[in-house]
This record gives C-alpha cells, sequence and structure tokens, in this order.
C-alpha cells in the first residue's frame, strides 16, 4: 500500500461516553529506502506502545494485518479483534460522524488525521439514515486514518471501561 495508519483513542478523560483521538502514527513507502512499508517496523512500534500505555484492544483490518495480529495475540501484546469492512463499519463510520457533529469528540490537532477527514465524503445507505459509508471524495485522495479512527472510537465506546 501506499499508507498504513494507526489510530489510538481513548475515552475522554471527563466525559467518559465520549472519544478522545490521541495519537495518530503512519508510515509511507517513501519513509523506507526499499520505498515498501516495513511491517517489521509497525509491529516494533506497536510492542513498544502497548508495553508504556495501558492498551486494552487492537482492532485491526483482517485484509492487512492478519499475520501482525496473530502473533501479538499469540504474544499477549494486547486484547487483538478484527474489525468487519462491511456492517461495522458502516455503523463506525456514522458514529464518528455523530460524535463530531454533536462535539462529542476530540482530538489531539494532527495534520495529516485532518487532511485525511477533510478528504472523506459519505455514502448514506438506500432506506438506512443511521448507516454511512465514509468514501473518497476523489480517488487519489487518502482517508485512511479517518477510517482507522472511526475503527477504533467504535470499539472504544462498545468496551466496559
Amino acid at each position: 500500500g501506499d499508507m498504513f495508519g494507526i489510530s489510538v483513542v481513548s475515552r475522554h478523560p471527563t466525559h467518559h461516553e465520549d472519544a478522545a483521538i490521541r495519537l495518530v502514527k503512519y508510515w509511507s513507502p517513501k519513509d523506507f529506502a526499499d520505498r515498501r512499508i516495513d511491517f517489521d517496523t509497525v509491529d516494533k512500534w506497536v510492542r513498544g506502545f502497548c508495553k508504556v500505555h495501558n492498551v486494552v484492544q487492537i482492532t485491526f483490518d483482517i485484509y492487512q494485518l492478519a499475520s501482525l495480529s496473530q502473533a501479538w495475540n499469540k504474544d499477549r501484546v494486547s486484547w487483538v479483534k478484527a474489525f468487519d469492512q462491511g456492517s461495522e463499519r458502516l455503523v463506525c463510520d456514522s458514529l464518528l460522524h455523530k460524535l463530531a457533529i454533536s462535539g462529542r469528540l476530540t482530538h489531539n490537532g494532527d495534520k495529516v488525521l485532518r487532511e485525511h477527514i477533510e478528504n472523506c465524503a459519505v455514502r448514506l445507505q438506500k432506506g438506512e439514515d443511521s448507516k454511512m459509508r465514509i468514501v473518497k471524495k476523489e480517488q487519489e485522495l487518502k482517508i485512511d486514518l479517518a477510517v482507522a479512527t472511526a475503527m477504533a472510537v467504535k470499539h472504544i465506546l462498545e468496551l466496559n471501561v
């Protein structure tokens, strides 16, 4: 791929029913000598981050992180849970939008995350106003961090923490 991103999300420290985007981390092929994302580097970063912070769950896209997630699970790095890109994705994209427009989502101000959010358009599901999918406004734009954040927000709000 041409980018890989991670979004670190928690409950809001004073408004527990809200979400807070704490950090986004991203890698691009141009960051590596052979112009390919080195997932060993991603693995080391995730493991290091989880050692220092109380990470309750890592949620991931099964199509990109199957082998790494199996290793994290085996090594008990954190609780690892796959994310459904179908119906669950529709719910999480809608939730992210609702939280953002209602002021219940805070973020750290990361410029690349803001860019990815601004690159988004939405596609409503026929006959279901409560479900929408984040899509690219234009094919060449990046929205990876917006999608990762939507997945993380949904999962943190479902957890009993």
